[in-house]
């Protein structure tokens, strides 16, 4: 695989990674709300919670 093909894979894979997370440990995949402002704000406290745990995780 060329250098510069490597680089976009290698940052796409990471990025699943946490969409995969944040749909399965943290309830992205089942939302129990309606409204766009209320499903966003269900999503962000996923991502918080995926970013929190990521700094725990640096410590």
């Amino acid at each position: 695989m060329e250098p510069d093909r490597a680089r976009q894979y290698k940052a796409r894979s990471s990025a699943e990674r946490v969409n995969s997370n944040l749909k399965d440990n943290h309830g992205g995949r089942t939302l129990r709300v309606r409204g766009a402002s209320k499903v966003m704000t269900h999503l962000m406290f996923g991502v918080v919670v995926v970013s929190a745990e990521a700094l725990i995780r640096l410590l």
